[in-house]
């Protein structure tokens, strides 16, 4: 099988290149390579080139690493609509899903009308009125954006004073930001990939240091060896990284738990798309917090995508090149 890694050139090939994704292709396309498939990288700039350089690669199938273009993730789903409109397999979720999981708030109105337990929120808009009225401790987040961007520890608020002076600050710099009644408890991600749930992990807030909110913030997820890097304070205890779907999970859940939140993600999953990977985050007693990815993300997860992209080409790849080679009349 001929298969293409889609992934943001306009990042990876900066002035300052972005190693993570570059590590992502790489090891991507040794796994695949390792399977027998033949691979061509296809990095995505601005100027739509790569489109007609996909088109002419004839390619069975393309492994999509592509989550923005220059950085901007509200581009990704114009990569995947071009995929959808050349009739081309892929991996990951629709351009539908990946949209509308861009957008925390419309996420989080789907799950509830699921009959899912959602905290109570509100999105604040550039020029209108300050929100109110979804209770404290509150969280602060841009609505319309992913990998923990513009998530501080100062993100969460106790009273009305501190969510004014919060909101207005992101507000100079988004256009619309989601507060969100903050839920106490353990952390959970459930991931789904198509049917199939994937193990449950937990987030470890365990080494947490004292004072700070248990949260997965920017500094957490991106800046190694930062207070809130809770992989590097297992290192300088001695110990081992703990090795999950998600850089700061670890599956430790116990299985006669794990009912509940499968449950809640299944349902979950109808409410905004089933088509591709996804993720549900569950906080707490209280409900379903955070939002449904169109696929999970953090630089670990996606380099455990290489050691699981055979699973993926035989789960979605055969899948997608059966259907393409029916459309071209090929038995």
């Amino acid at each position: 099988m001929k298969v293409a890694i889609l992934f943001d050139g306009a990042s990876a090939f900066a002035a300052s290149p972005d190693q993570a994704i570059l590590g992502t292709v790489k090891a991507v396309q040794a796994s695949l390579a390792a399977e027998g498939n033949s691979v061509v990288r296809v990095p995505v700039h601005p100027d739509a080139r790569w489109v007609d350089k996909l088109r002419r690669a004839r390619v069975d199938f393309v492994f999509n690493l592509c989550e923005s273009i220059d950085g901007v993730a509200a581009l990704e789903p114009a990569v995947i609509a071009v995929l959808e409109l050349l009739g081309l397999p892929y991996s990951g979720s629709s351009s539908w899903t990946t949209s509308v999981c861009l957008r925390k708030h419309l996420v989080n109105g789907a799950l509830e009308r699921a009959g899912l337990p959602i905290p109570k929120f509100v999105v604040a808009r550039r020029g209108g009125e300050l929100p109110s009225g979804v209770g404290f401790p509150a969280i602060c987040k841009p609505a319309a954006e992913d990998a923990s961007i513009g998530v501080e520890q100062r993100s969460v608020v106790r009273n009305s004073r501190a969510l004014a002076e919060r909101a207005s600050s992101m507000l100079d710099r988004w256009d619309e930001v989601l507060v969100q009644r903050y839920v106490h408890g353990r952390e959970v991600n459930v991931g789904i990939l198509g049917d199939a749930v994937l193990p449950i992990a937990e987030i470890d807030f365990g080494r947490m240091p004292k004072g700070m909110w248990r949260i997965v913030t920017y500094r957490s997820k991106w800046e190694d060896g930062s207070d809130e890097d809770l992989v590097a304070d297992r290192r300088r205890r001695g110990l081992r990284p703990r090795r999950s779907p998600d850089r700061r999970a670890r599956p430790a859940v116990d299985p006669r738990g794990e009912r509940e939140p499968r449950h809640r993600a299944r349902r979950g999953t109808g409410a905004h798309g089933r088509r591709g990977g996804h993720r549900l985050r569950r906080a707490g007693a209280s409900g379903v917090r955070a939002r449904a990815a169109a696929r999970t993300r953090g630089t670990d997860h996606r380099r455990a995508l290489g050691a699981r992209a055979a699973t993926v080409r035989r789960r979605a790849g055969e899948r997608g090149a059966g259907a393409l080679r029916r459309r071209r009349g090929v038995a």
